[in-house]
């Protein structure tokens, strides 16, 4: 799941000619008047002139402040528009008036978009998505210099649906010859049960409200790590119910012995790394720029990583990107490790006037065999072209190996 946030465009002038005139006058004073005067009649005429500059520079800033209170809500942005439909308003700060004047910018800057890999996104309400609608990670604490043989793991659920999740099990594949100890901390104090090598915590006889969307449950525990292991990278894998396997943290989490040579994961036949990220946003055209939102169209670039870091070879037969809301493929854009690459099938035809849909997200499928060794890598790019107004606007990919 990767989010794509476009940010609102906005330049702000506020100040007067008085209030300019003010700061600068007294700018020049300060030296003329204390040169004049004696010892203590210039500290109390400087200590009373810096006073007010300070108070004059706070007010300043009460503009800016000001605004960022209105952006952060969006009802409130759209009702400053309402009242004031020419862009400006006078403000009293701290006795002084101001002036501040609002105008979008004919194109965003660069530092308008943002690409960030999680959030409080939503799965799509679509069947491939049915059983990922938990979102389950895991991280391993830095090691302790003084006992680096005990490592903690913690591992999180996250709701990312649109309705309440009931967790009822937490699952954890250690790495060979690694063993739990315990304690656990967090949703459950309860040590887990051990099944051919899985540790499982049940979490149906503690009657735990529901997972709200949005929200998280976690849990901790310390493992303790073999000696005499040679080096390389030993990760781990964990899992919930509801769901099962398909809300897999994937290998994470390793445990690093030595120096190995490559990030493969001892031991595992099967693992991968699949990441995707906005790499460039170009032909930006303003459509509307009615206040209080600019809309622009924009064509957004996607890069597709997915490199093998198991030991055995791994056979791609699919990927299936689900583009934002609004978002349309466009043709030829494909490149596979650089190189033209054919069109996806799409659920919307490119370019037809059901692109974009209302109420349905474009659906792009590259069926593809591709045998990917262990340790290498494969790069897919593609573009997309959207009308929108400042947002967050998620995809979602899913990468299929037999």
């Amino acid at each position: 799941m990767i989010k794509l946030r476009i940010r609102e465009c906005l330049k702000s002038q506020h100040g007067g000619i008085a209030f300019i005139v003010v700061l600068g006058f007294m700018a020049l004073s300060v030296p003329l008047v204390s040169s004049a005067l004696g010892l203590a009649s210039t500290i109390s005429i400087d200590s009373r002139s810096k006073q007010q500059i300070l108070r004059r520079q706070y007010c300043a800033l009460g503009a800016g402040e000001y605004l960022k209170f209105l952006l952060n809500d969006p009802d409130l942005w759209a009702q400053w528009w309402v009242d004031n439909p020419s862009g400006q308003e006078t403000l009293d700060f701290c006795g002084e008036t101001v002036t501040l004047s609002i105008t979008s910018l004919d194109e965003p800057p660069d530092d308008s978009l943002s690409d960030e890999p999680s959030g409080d996104g939503r799965v799509p309400v679509l069947s491939a998505f049915n059983n990922r609608r938990l979102q389950t990670t895991k991280v391993i604490d830095p090691p302790n210099p003084l006992n680096p043989t005990i490592r903690t793991y913690t591992i999180t659920a996250t709701n990312r649906s649109g309705s309440d999740m009931n967790l009822t099990k937490i699952h954890d594949r250690l790495p060979a010859g690694f063993t739990y100890i315990g304690p656990t901390n967090g949703v459950t104090i309860n040590d887990p049960g051990l099944d051919l090598g899985i540790n499982t915590w049940n979490l149906s006889p503690l009657g735990l409200p529901d997972i709200v969307p949005g929200a998280s449950e976690s849990l901790s525990f310390n493992v303790s790590v073999p000696a005499g292991l040679p080096d390389g990278n030993y990760c781990n894998e964990a899992w919930v119910e509801a769901g099962g396997t398909q809300t897999t943290s994937g290998a994470t989490a390793p445990v690093v012995i030595g120096t190995p040579s490559n990030e493969i994961c001892s031991a595992e036949p099967a693992a991968t790394t699949v990441t995707k990220v906005v790499s460039s946003a170009t032909d930006f055209e303003v459509i509307d720029d009615t206040p209080p939102s600019s809309t622009y169209s924009v064509v957004i670039g996607y890069t597709i990583g997915i490199k093998n870091i198991g030991t055995a070879p791994l056979n791609m037969i699919r990927m299936r990107d689900y583009l934002p809301l609004g978002f349309c493929y466009i043709a030829d854009s494909t490149t596979y490790e650089g190189n033209p690459y054919p069109n996806p099938e799409l659920n919307i035809p490119a370019g037809s006037t059901l692109c974009p849909d209302d109420d349905t997200r474009q659906r792009v499928t590259w069926d593809v065999t591709e045998v990917i060794p262990s340790g290498s890598s494969r790069t897919v790019a593609f573009s997309a072209k959207a009308t929108l107004k400042a947002g967050d606007y998620w995809s979602d990919l899913l990468v299929t190996f037999d």
